[in-house]
């Protein structure tokens, strides 16, 4: 970690190496690129290479509209609705009237247990669902209920499910449930 020596850990989204991704770029879609996304600071960067040198280069996030880094999408939402802020969010889940949302930050974060102040990297995601227009910030099953209190068989079906929706796996409890309700015939 170059930026922050004397933090463990590094402020990247995947780790401190170029990944292949895509990216939209003031309206114009770029593919097979080198790129790396700085969850610390919001930044996405590229690598070019230029007589025979490796030059990082960091985007104007006002001129990007999404971008893949491997199989991870990013949307830049401009504008903010509500609760949901401007900012890059990691798209989870999209159908026509729901879309699930990951807004991926990290922090430094110090401890001083063992005599000696060490700091870190730790990641925090929130979720955001976007259901029919509106944004529910979705941190446990309770706030699942809320969200789907107008879909009477979305809540039927997240009760049938043997899914807990914990916090700790609570994205991955939401887009397997997501996947799953959606491919049902009589959901579609």
């Amino acid at each position: 970690n170059h930026y922050y020596p004397a933090v463990e850990g590094d402020q990247y989204w995947i780790g401190p190496v170029y990944s292949s991704g895509s990216i939209k770029f003031e309206g114009t879609e770029y593919q097979d690129l080198l790129l790396n996304y700085d969850v610390y600071n919001q930044l996405v960067m590229t690598a070019m290479v230029q007589d025979g040198f490796i030059i990082n280069v960091i985007l104007d996030k006002s001129r990007i509209d999404h971008f893949f880094i491997n199989q991870d999408q990013f949307v830049h939402i401009r504008d903010g609705q509500g609760i949901l802020l401007p900012g890059f969010y990691r798209l989870c889940f999209e159908r026509q009237d729901l879309q699930l949302y990951a807004l991926n930050s990290k922090d430094i974060v110090g401890n001083n247990f063992t005599g000696a102040l060490t700091k870190k990297f730790v990641q925090h995601n929130e979720l955001f669902l976007i259901l029919d227009g509106k944004v529910f910030k979705i941190d446990k099953k309770k706030d699942l209920r809320l969200a789907f209190s107008g879909r009477p068989e979305m809540i039927n079906s997240m009760k049938q499910s043997s899914l807990r929706f914990n916090k700790v796996n609570l994205e991955q409890d939401l887009v397997r449930f997501l996947s799953n309700y959606y491919q049902s015939d009589s959901n579609l």
